[in-house]
């Protein structure tokens, strides 16, 4: 009997706490068998319907040499004789938990093990049992001379309660999760060192785990070098992105993590490198040898290349993600043309640089950070203060790009100005236009045609809204339906059908603000520059409001706000006078405010576009102003 150096239960309590779930365990078995140098590992296992009749693992290793049991390799805990290198992938167990692993998942193990007896040169074969009650010492059986050749096979016999902890009602399929598992953890490894791992006869098809897979040659110098690049679809279990060296026989000498591992960006690769150049390899006295610093200035150089597509890819995705949760920040109208297409490049390039700024925060953080980008990105002196945060921020790998995202930030900047320009001009032009169509009768084409105009240009009536929701034709009934779709995000299956009125609108637009929590509609009745404005028009938009108001789900005070604006070009003689007292305000058109939800406007075309004209004026000449700087301090 063998006595192992430590309690029951303390081997119980260290195993469990350092070894997390039952196919952890079992992948424990399987580098035992790695770290005996063997090449071929077959695993084979029978199912019932809810539990395990068999599971063994058998592999070609140099077997457990029986001199060992009594010195470190069995009789130690919480140590091992493995001698670990830092940069070498084997071997992998240090101390001593794999052989006690499988009380995670049965209830006893029985080794069959052949090795070489260095001394006569002669291989043996004998057996070593250990049950989960008596973790502490186990006896070696039936020593024989051997004519097989040497390797281990490993028995794992189950009772029906630790059965469970494999196989559970949310886990019945053990076959699938139990290559899973053994994908995730040995695909890299497997690619290192060509070997071979086989499950009930089949061997391990991991080939959905590979995105990309490439294979070149180049020289350096006068050495030269095999390359295999993986990309791998998800994180690797317990492996970093790595590179690994390996000489002329295929033996790895040495391996480290690359530059772009643990960015955040899911960037999940192995890269391995074969020449005779490292059939002599010392790091010490390598790693200042011209070759070596090429070699490791190209791997670098290639990995960033193989990673640009990459990275754009995740930084769209990461953005539209964004999207759908709505943690973006809110554009007006006229920003959804200029700013936010920008703003949408820009936090694309932050991405890019900094991955981690967003992969690595919770939603909150993200939604400030984004909305921080969104309000450094108006002025000069801002942006100036958006790159020294990032500066803070980004990594230290990425520093030296941080120049060229300095120079992105100010050509935004730029863009951003040229762009308002363009679009402050344009809109000149329409109220240009919109002021001849409402004050010359002769120049006047249709109704329709004023129509159409003030549906593609509604931001005249103010910023703040960005949907429309209906136009000419359509009547109460319809606009209650759409307002549903647009607004409340219901789907048409949702929205029980309500007649409320077979009344047309000429216009109905409306601002979503607060994050959807409060809406600001108006309801806008054009009347054609010939048609002199009555005392019936009034009363039209009058009804309008009094229908609106008896909607239950549309005028709720604090989460609905009605403005009713009638639009004119002269008023009928006989109807001045009730104009006059109706009119409270002169100056905006104000007619009625109850002070609650809603009010009405009675607006000459004339005033409306003059003052919309005036606020355009006056931003052009602001933006020119800070183009002629830009354009000075260029000089």
């Amino acid at each position: 009997m063998v006595k192992v150096i430590a309690s029951h239960e303390s081997i119980k309590k260290q195993v469990l706490d350092n070894i997390k779930t039952p196919f952890d365990a079992f992948n424990e078995f399987i580098w035992n068998a790695l770290d005996a140098e063997a090449k071929n590992v077959s695993i084979t296992i029978k199912t019932g319907a809810d539990h395990i009749k068999s599971l063994e693992i058998e592999d070609d290793g140099q077997g457990i040499d029986y001199d060992d049991l009594n010195k470190d390799l069995f009789r130690k805990f919480n140590t091992s004789n493995k001698f670990v290198e830092k940069n070498s992938s084997l071997p992998r167990g240090n101390k001593g938990f794999g052989r006690f692993s499988f009380i995670h998942f049965c209830s006893r193990v029985v080794w069959k093990t052949v090795f070489r007896d260095i001394k006569d040169r002669k291989n043996y074969e004998y057996d070593i049992e250990i049950e989960d009650y008596k973790l502490d010492d186990f006896q070696p059986k039936n020593k024989r001379e051997s004519s097989k050749n040497s390797g281990t096979k490993v028995s794992f016999i189950f009772s029906t309660s630790n059965n469970k902890n494999l196989i559970t009602p949310k886990n019945k399929d053990i076959l699938y999760q139990l290559k899973q598992n053994i994908f995730l953890e040995f695909a890299w490894i497997i690619e290192l060192l060509n070997l071979n791992i086989t499950i009930n006869g089949k061997k391990l098809d991991y080939s959905h785990l590979i995105d990309k897979q490439i294979e070149h040659d180049k020289k350096i110098n006068s050495y030269k070098f095999k390359f295999k690049f993986i990309k791998w679809h998800q994180a690797l279990k317990n492996q970093s992105s790595r590179y690994y060296y390996l000489n002329k026989k295929g033996e790895e000498v040495f391996v480290d993590t690359t530059t772009l591992n643990q960015k955040m960006d899911e960037y999940y690769h192995s890269i391995f490198v074969t020449s005779e150049y490292f059939d002599d390899f010392n790091l010490l006295k390598t790693r200042y040898e011209p070759t070596y610093k090429e070699l490791m200035k190209y791997v670098d150089k290639y990995l960033r290349e193989q990673r640009r597509p990459f990275i754009k890819n995740f930084s769209k995705n990461k953005y539209e993600e964004f999207k759908k949760k709505d943690i973006l920040p809110k554009f007006s109208a006229i920003e959804k043309k200029i700013k936010q297409p920008i703003y949408e490049e820009v936090v694309r390039e932050i991405i890019e640089f900094a991955p981690g700024l967003v992969s690595n925060t919770n939603e909150c953080q993200r939604r400030i950070l984004l909305e921080l980008i969104n309000q450094l990105l108006d002025d000069e002196s801002s942006r100036k203060t958006l790159y020294r945060i990032l500066e803070i921020l980004i990594d230290e790998d990425n520093k030296d790009q941080l120049c060229e995202l300095q120079d992105k930030l100010e050509k935004y900047g730029l863009k951003n100005l040229l762009g308002m320009i363009k679009l402050v001009d344009d809109r000149i032009e329409t109220i240009e236009r919109l002021k001849i169509l409402t004050s010359d009768a002769k120049k006047y084409v249709s109704e329709s045609e004023l129509q159409r105009i003030i549906e593609e240009h509604f931001w005249i009536f103010g910023e703040e809204y960005n949907l429309m929701i209906g136009s000419e034709e359509d009547d109460f009934s319809k606009l209650r339906k759409l307002y549903y779709e647009k607004v409340k995000k219901m789907k048409p299956k949702e929205i029980a059908d309500l007649f409320i009125s077979k009344k047309q609108v000429d216009l109905f637009i409306c601002g979503v603000m607060s994050e959807g929590r409060k809406t600001r509609n108006m309801i806008v009745e054009i009347k054609r520059p010939k048609e002199y404005l009555k005392k019936k028009h009034y009363m039209q938009i009058d009804d309008y409001k009094d229908i609106i108001m008896k909607v239950p789900e549309f005028n709720t005070p604090e989460r609905n706000h009605w403005d009713f604006v009638l639009l004119y070009t002269d008023i009928s003689k006989e109807h001045t006078t009730f104009f006059e007292s109706e009119i409270k305000d002169k100056f905006t058109g104000l007619a009625k405010d109850n002070h609650i939800n809603f009010r009405i406007f009675v607006r000459k075309w004339a005033d409306l576009l003059d003052e919309v004209n005036f606020r355009l004026k006056f931003l052009r000449d602001s933006l020119n102003q800070r183009k002629k700087k830009i354009a000075d301090k260029k000089k």
